[in-house]
């Protein structure tokens, strides 16, 4: 509390966590209330909001490993066609 306003310094847990929106929800309730008190509101820290696949938290990135492999072996077949003309 800085007078007349109060920050709300978070780290809001990653999507994982079966409880983001239980935490978000009583971040709203807590800013509602100072502002229902008279107070200005600033929120800042880490939202862990994603906006593009390469924010997801890395161990959650799906791989597809034979996806992966046929195109390792369309490569080499191409290279040894390429390699025996």
């Amino acid at each position: 509390d800085h007078g007349g306003f109060v920050v709300f310094n978070v780290y809001v847990p990653n999507g994982i966590h079966t409880n983001k929106m239980k935490f978000l929800m009583a971040l709203r309730n807590a800013m509602r209330l100072q502002r229902q008190s008279g107070k200005h509101v600033v929120l800042v820290g880490d939202m862990n909001l994603k906006i593009d696949k390469r924010d997801i938290y890395w161990k959650h990135r799906v791989v597809n490993v034979d996806e992966l492999l046929s195109e390792k072996q369309q490569q080499q077949q191409q290279q040894c066609e390429v390699g025996s003309q």
